[in-house]
Order: C-alpha cells, then sequence, then structure tokens
C-alpha cells in the first residue's frame, strides 16, 4: 500500500505492506492471520492511531476438529438406532410372517443376479413414471400411494438381505439349533457392516437395495400368481 487516503483504512490478510508514499488521513486499522507479517515503513504517514485487531474466531482446523469430534459419535448413535429398530421391526415380521419369511429368504439366496437387475430396473423407472403419473393431475393419489408403497420397500429390502445372508451362514455352518430371530440378527448385523465400510460402504448399500427390492418384487409377482 503506497498511496494517499485521507480518511479512516481498515485492512487485513496474509501480509500487509504500508509503503514509505502512504498517507493516511485518519487512524489505520489491521487484521492478520497468525502467521502473517505486518510491515510499515517509517517514512509513512499516519495522522490517527495504528490499531492491531486481535481475531477472535478459531482457526479453521481448530473449528473442524470440533466438528469431527460431535459428528462421529452422533453419527454412529444414529447407525445404532437404525440397527436395533431394523431388528425390531425385523423380529414383528418374523413373529407375523413366518413362512413369507422363509419364501423370500429363499429367493435371496437362490436368484442374487435377476434379483439385482430386477431391483435396478424398477427403482430407475419407478421415479420417473411416478412424476408422468403426478402431471395428469388425476393420477396423483396413484402415485402418492405407489412412492409410499415403494419407499416402505426399499427399507424392507436390507432386512430381506438380512434374513437371506442369516439364512445363507446357518446352511454354510450347519446352525440347526439357531432360531430364525438369530439367524437374522447375524444377517442384520453383516449387512448393516457391509453398508458402514469405509469407501465402499455406499456400493454394498446399493448392491443390497437392488437386491432385497428385487427379491420382495418377485415374491409379490408369485403371490398375484397363485390367487
Amino acid at each position: 500500500m503506497g498511496s494517499k487516503i485521507d480518511g479512516e483504512v481498515r485492512v487485513g490478510g496474509g501480509k500487509i505492506n504500508i509503503g514509505p508514499n502512504a498517507s493516511i488521513g485518519k487512524d489505520l486499522s489491521y487484521m492478520i492471520d497468525n502467521s502473517g507479517n505486518f510491515d510499515l515503513s517509517s517514512e509513512a504517514t499516519i495522522a490517527g492511531e495504528i490499531k492491531k485487531i486481535e481475531q477472535r474466531t478459531l482457526p479453521d482446523k481448530k473449528i473442524k476438529e470440533n466438528i469431527s469430534h460431535i459428528a462421529a459419535p452422533a453419527k454412529m448413535a444414529v447407525t445404532i438406532f437404525s440397527f436395533l429398530g431394523a431388528l425390531v421391526v425385523g423380529f414383528i415380521l418374523i413373529k407375523l410372517f413366518p413362512k413369507p419369511i422363509l419364501v423370500i429368504s429363499e429367493q435371496v439366496k437362490s436368484s442374487v443376479f435377476p434379483n439385482l437387475g430386477i431391483g435396478f430396473l424398477v427403482l430407475i423407472l419407478a421415479f420417473p413414471a411416478l412424476f408422468l403419473i403426478m402431471l395428469t393431475g388425476v393420477g396423483l393419489p396413484l402415485a402418492g400411494i405407489s412412492f409410499v408403497f415403494l419407499m416402505i420397500n426399499l427399507y424392507f429390502a436390507k432386512l430381506a438381505i438380512g434374513i437371506g445372508i442369516g439364512m445363507l451362514i446357518s446352511d454354510k455352518f450347519e446352525w440347526k439349533k439357531i432360531s430364525l430371530y438369530g439367524k437374522f440378527t447375524i444377517g442384520l448385523l453383516i449387512t448393516y457392516l457391509a453398508m458402514k465400510m469405509p469407501f465402499i460402504g455406499w456400493v454394498f448399500s446399493f448392491l443390497i437395495t437392488f437386491v432385497g427390492l428385487g427379491a420382495l418384487l418377485t415374491y409379490y409377482k408369485n403371490l398375484l400368481k397363485t390367487k
């Protein structure tokens, strides 16, 4: 800075240099970073006072550390509550509908890739189809019901994968004494651990959703055929 200014000057930055030709008619207030430099030439003319403004905000690194310390336990708590909620819902479904649960678990085990394809296609096409139905106006209630049905089945998809994995492991190791509730608990725990894996957890989340949704839709289709 080396110009003439009649009024007050306030500057801030990492490096501030007031040159010999600088002329300030009033006060000079400046704020620099913790690692910054403030150079004031002895030949500069400052009519008023020279004031240093102290930084009162925490450094960015400290703020990020504080946020991470809060976010990590909160994220863990949400995951635990989500798992426990899914476990309770699964137990209720097993109690009320044990035979359909077994049929769906067999569908998960025996047709992984067909289920994956069905789930992928349905999920990709569902939202554009619902949007087109909504545009008609008359189909708005149908679109709303279909959307709710889809969301419920997206939630049930991971439960279906949980029971399928639990049954597959129990068959592999011949755990005949473990109840269906125990098999579901083991399978659901593995499902959640896979979904929360660093870097690749999102891949497992998509695969689990597609395969589980495909198994559920196949079960619904076969159920309609028998009626």
